[in-house]
């Protein structure tokens, strides 16, 4: 199985060759850009709110709280929350590059059929493809 999938790595440059051809003479149809919108879409939104978010932060203790919550422990909180706020953007960037990169160049279907080539079960053959992806 392992000598199976590594065969198929073996035809990358001709996949790669089949996609540069297909972008040169033709234009995406309407639900993939329909798709690629939604996407785009929802990562600028996420973005604008994380960022409204983050604007509303402070390390001053609210007075209500006070008496119920260490303003030091508070202070380290919103410091935390900042540091992970950051990471999020990165990691949520990466992902969707990642994502919109592999619909544009149709690597799902790829890994669908490389899935399919490897077992016919329908149950190996997702797990097969999320494995793939998940890689």
């Amino acid at each position: 199985m392992l000598l199976s999938i590594l065969s198929y790595f073996s035809f990358l440059p001709l996949f790669i060759n089949d996609i540069v051809a297909h972008h040169n003479d033709s234009f995406y149809n309407a639900p993939f850009m329909l798709i690629m919108l939604i996407i785009m879409f929802n990562y600028i939104l996420e973005r604008i709110l994380d960022f409204l978010n983050s604007n509303y932060w402070s390390d001053k203790l609210p007075d209500e709280l006070n008496d119920v919550y260490d303003s030091d422990k508070y202070k380290k909180s919103q410091q935390y929350k900042r540091i992970n706020d950051k990471f999020a953007l990165l990691t949520n960037t990466f992902s969707f590059l990642v994502v919109t990169g592999m619909l544009f160049f149709h690597l799902f279907g790829y890994f669908d059929t490389v899935a399919r080539t490897i077992t016919q079960n329908p149950i190996w053959v997702a797990l097969v493809f999320f494995g793939m992806v998940m890689f």
